[in-house]
């Protein structure tokens, strides 16, 4: 006489082999990716998107203004301006940015979002927006 299969040990079978076929879903294989403008030449409201491709996804917008337009040379303090959580993976944020090109014309705007999903470790992606475009 056979005896039945646990069902603690048929749902541990079917994440192993979930786990085993799908993968653990690293970053590179997820890839987040942030887009929007990289530069303005009128004030006005921009937009900004974000994808993982995960599921059940969590987003953390953060966002600073720069005296330079490169992310490793501004030391202005980060602030969080968003959190979400979609079930799909992409998110959007709106800004409203005012064209300045004092000092040098240099100034930028900069996004900075983190992002996990399910059995998708954190990534960190960044997107600069120069505040002065020069309009021929």
């Amino acid at each position: 006489m056979s005896r039945p299969i646990p069902v603690r040990a048929l749902l541990t079978a079917f994440l192993v082999l979930f786990l085993t076929t799908a993968g653990q879903g690293t970053a590179s294989a997820a890839g987040l990716t942030v887009s929007g403008p990289s530069s303005i030449t009128t004030s006005g409201t921009y937009t900004y998107y974000a994808d993982l491709h995960a599921f059940y996804v969590s987003y953390k917008w953060y966002t600073r203004f720069c005296p330079t337009s490169t992310v490793g040379s501004c030391t202005s303090t980060w602030y969080l301006a968003r959190s979400a959580y979609t079930e799909t993976g992409y998110d959007t944020y709106s800004r409203y940015l005012t064209r300045d090109c004092t000092g040098g014309g240099t100034k930028s705007f900069q996004i900075k979002v983190t992002a996990s999903g399910f059995a998708t470790p954190a990534e960190t992606a960044y997107r600069v927006t120069r505040l002065c475009t020069i309009i021929p």
